[in-house]
């Protein structure tokens, strides 16, 4: 007993500072219009944020928004509607008196990120942030609309594009890919393979998105241990409904069409709130053809896309429930796959075809209930949120002969996720979040690239974030995740033992064995701690220090075989260690009237860090490549900027560079992009934006040295212009891209068949987006 003596008086002190930092503060409320500055029309559906504490609410059809509850005190407000934005405005809120204020909006090249993926205190701008974080709204989504999330993402500030071919591009972040960057819908993990292999892609379409927000930084603990290159929030139109909880019809539509790869699409949403209901639905498709080059058009690089949702809820004063149901079914062509996979000309089945093309066909449907409390009547506890959900990831790759299909590999992936999230009371000083994670996962494939057996995993996790304020400009920030992961194989076909090879059939043209179906469990604890400390109102200095683990994926361990959508003969090792990730991020943010920037150094430390070893050997036609594991490091930064020259003259800039080495090997990581950046100077005038941009990229020539090659630098120019036509309900944009005008031809380091399938060419691309608020 003596132990728990000497603990108890020390509990009770930290659980009275705990309380007594949610104690109830004296209140007073903030009502005020938001109007156009323009034609001094109302604004409807307008953001309306307390910087700070988190409270965000809409203006209403006549443009009035309210706050109850606000601490008395000095506080900072934002409004925006889409690119619509107006200065922050300081407010003084005096105990049990209503503040009215107005705000006038007006178009601006610039507005504030604002981010609901990382804040412990719900809506929050990135100034506020410890992470690094980049926002694209629907407004920046629809000026430079491409079909791919890779695509979209690809210029920002320390992002990259993975390729195979369009359709299959995926962000890679600060040199990090596969399956150390999370890619999120809503909150949740989207259950599809696009990190297993650089043929597998995101099938979630840019069009039909409210925003995407990039995170780098400590807070991707709250979403998963393996998120240590950053994580990407995809955030759709309905998500977005269910929180501001808005009445009448809003609605969103998208329609695009470019040149140079045939590009068409159009997307539709409509969201409905009467009283506590609501009712939103969805729907849209695109295509593309193969897409044209200076050095001619890429075969077999064709895409089409549909996708379609629905749901309803009931929004009480405290309670919430909602159900809805979302789908998405795709075809894809993979460039250059039928002579990877080795069949023309060759003898037997094939022999004498003039035509082989591999295409890709993925499906995704997945089901997603949502129950939770706000304004609990507790000290400690605010609101809480229960997630459900059930995703069914179906991927066939269909071999087409002479015109004539068949399904060679079939990838199932049945996915069941529960999320519990509980938001703490905020305080003066202390906010937070923390909560549970539960995955179930049944992986299977059939067909010639079975190259895992079938496994079922399962992961549970349970995490914390909270601020802490130190003081009137110093807050601290500590998170924490304990997470466990289990994988459980199957006996591969040919009558392996789950514990032993005997009788296993190893693949042709390779002489050794498959990996044994090993069955392997790992727990591992990650932790951050940082440092923010504002400068000036308008500017702030931020330090992090995370640790984090990662368990090895399910094909660093099993793999064995010809992997085309990898470039490689693979051969897994179900014998690897957890990796061990110690990073270090500096940041210096700021944000005025004529300057925003956002500078972020990064280092990390791997111990242990798993990767595909390319050896000289020639398997199946591919390199021969063995995962292992050595020690790494990743080192670089990620910068942008937005600089105000004269009223009708903004430079905005973003770069990104990372130095990757494998220490214990003095060899550098494959396939890590190389220094590169974007430079555009906006000039608007009224309601009309023209905008030159620059994207450029040095050489890489920092290489593995087995079965990589160097790649030239380029510089690539395009010229964008937009109208945007804002009235109280609606908003049209109507958007033009000029892209690659010298007709570049230039090829990504990062593009796995670079070497015989460069970049898109000149072209140019037609967006109309309608929003109705």
């Amino acid at each position: 007993m003596k132990p728990f003596i000497r603990i108890g008086p020390s509990f009770s002190v930290a659980l009275t500072f705990f309380v007594s930092l949610a104690k109830a503060q004296e209140t007073g409320s903030v009502s005020g219009t938001v109007t156009l500055a323009a034609t001094g029309d109302p604004v409807h559906g307008a953001i309306v944020l307390v910087i700070g504490l988190g409270e965000f609410t809409t203006t209403d059809s006549e443009g009035h928004f309210r706050f109850d509850h606000i601490p008395a005190g000095t506080h900072y407000l934002l409004v925006q509607r889409e690119h619509l934005t107006a200065e922050r405005q300081q407010i003084i809120v005096t105990p049990e008196q209503n503040l009215e204020v107005e705000f006038a909006l007006g178009l601006s090249p610039i507005h504030e990120n604002v981010t609901v993926t990382t804040s412990a205190r719900g809506e929050a701008t990135a100034l506020e942030q410890f992470n690094a974080v980049t926002t694209l709204d629907s407004f920046e989504l629809s000026k430079d609309m491409w079909g791919s999330l890779g695509e979209v993402l690809q210029n920002e500030a320390g992002v990259a594009k993975r390729s195979f071919g369009p359709a299959s591009s995926r962000p890679i972040i600060r040199g990090f890919d596969g399956d150390r960057v999370l890619i999120m819908e809503d909150g949740i993990r989207t259950g599809d393979l696009s990190s297993q292999s650089a043929d597998h892609g995101v099938t979630i379409d840019p069009a039909n998105l409210e925003r995407i927000e990039i995170i780098k930084g400590p807070a991707t603990l709250l979403y998963g241990s393996n998120a240590v290159g950053g994580v990407v929030n995809t955030i759709t139109p309905h998500d977005s409904f269910r929180r501001s909880q808005p009445q009448g019809m809003r609605g969103q539509v998208v329609l695009d069409a470019g040149s140079a790869n045939d590009q068409l699409g159009g997307n539709a949403n409509l969201r409905y709130g009467n009283g506590g209901w609501m009712f939103w639905g969805s729907g849209g498709a695109r295509r593309t053809g193969d897409y044209d080059t200076p050095g001619g058009r890429i075969e077999n690089s064709a895409s089409e896309l549909a996708n379609g949702s629905a749901g309803a809820g009931f929004y009480g004063d405290r309670a919430f429930i909602s159900l809805g149901y979302g789908i998405e079914d795709g075809r894809f062509g993979i460039p250059g796959a039928g002579e990877l996979h080795g069949h023309e000309g060759e003898e037997g089945e094939h022999a004498g075809e003039e035509a082989f093309f591999v295409d890709s066909s993925p499906r995704r449907q997945n089901v997603r209930f949502d129950v939770g409390l706000s304004e609990l009547d507790s000290a400690f506890l605010d609101s809480t949120r229960v997630t459900f959900q059930y995703t069914d990831w179906n991927h066939d790759e269909i071999e087409i002969a002479d015109g004539i299909e068949a399904v060679a590999t079939s990838f199932m992936n049945d996915v069941y996720l529960l999320r519990a999230e509980l938001e703490q009371r905020r305080s003066a000083r202390l906010s937070g979040r923390f909560g549970l994670w539960f995955q179930n996962r049944d992986y299977e494939v059939i067909g010639e690239e079975a190259l895992a057996p079938r496994t079922k995993q399962n992961a549970f996790a349970g995490f914390a974030y909270e601020e802490l304020t130190l003081g009137s400009a110093t807050t601290l920030s500590f998170g924490g995740r304990v997470e466990y992961n289990d994988y459980d194989p199957a006996a591969r076909e040919g009558g392996q033992d789950t514990n032993s090879h005997e009788g296993e059939v190893p693949v042709a043209g390779h002489e050794d064995e498959p990996p044994e179906s090993i069955a392997r469990s790992f727990t591992g604890l990650s932790g951050s701690v940082g440092l923010r400390h504002d400068l000036t109102s308008s500017a702030a200095l931020v330090g992090n220090f995370t640790s984090s683990y990662r368990a090895p994926a399910l094909e660093e361990l099993y793999n064995f075989g010809p992997h085309v959508g990898n470039l490689a003969f693979e051969i897994g090792d179900p014998n690897l260690g957890r990796e061990r990730i110690n990073g270090i991020d500096l940041a210096l943010r700021g944000r005025s009237s004529g300057l925003d920037t956002d500078v972020n150094f990064f280092y990390y430390d791997i111990g242990n860090f798993v990767y595909p070893a390319f050896q000289e050997e020639i398997v199946n036609g591919l390199r021969l490549a063995e995962y292992r594991q050595d020690d790494a490091r990743f080192v670089g930064f990620d910068a942008q900027a937005n600089l105000r020259v004269t009223h009708f003259l903004w430079i905005k800039a973003g770069f990104g560079y990372v130095d990757a080495k494998l220490t214990d090997i003095a060899e550098y990581v494959p396939r890590i992009p190389p220094f590169h950046g974007r430079v555009e100077i906006e000039i608007p005038y009224e309601a009309f934006t023209i905008t030159p941009e620059i994207i450029w990229s040095a050489r890489q020539d920092r290489i593995f040295g087995t079965g990589e090659t160097p790649t030239d630098g380029y510089i690539v120019l395009n010229l964008k212009a937009h109208y945007t036509l804002a009235r109280t309900h609606q908003a049209h944009i109507f958007s033009v891209n000029a892209y690659n005008l010298t007709d570049e031809l230039y090829r990504m380091h990062t593009n796995f068949i670079k070497d015989f399938a460069p970049e898109i060419g000149r072209g140019v691309k037609f967006t109309y987006s309608l929003r109705l608020f």
